[in-house]
């Protein structure tokens, strides 16, 4: 999912502020996680887990 930046302007219907984004990074840094998601983005990493054809035709569809 795109953050909402001058450079993704134009780019899907859903963007996630970069308040929303930094917010993710730095809960995911104390944490220590190695990978991190924000928005639906967290959606999408658990459903390609479970459902990996179906993320694909999701997001070929965008």
């Amino acid at each position: 999912m795109p953050v909402d930046t001058d450079m993704t302007s134009g780019r899907g219907k859903s963007t996630i502020s970069p308040e929303v984004m930094a917010d993710a990074v730095l809960e995911g840094s104390a944490e220590r996680r190695q990978t991190v998601a924000a928005g639906l983005s967290r959606r999408i990493m658990i459903l390609n887990r479970l459902l990996q054809d179906l993320v694909r035709w999701i997001l070929a569809r965008n």
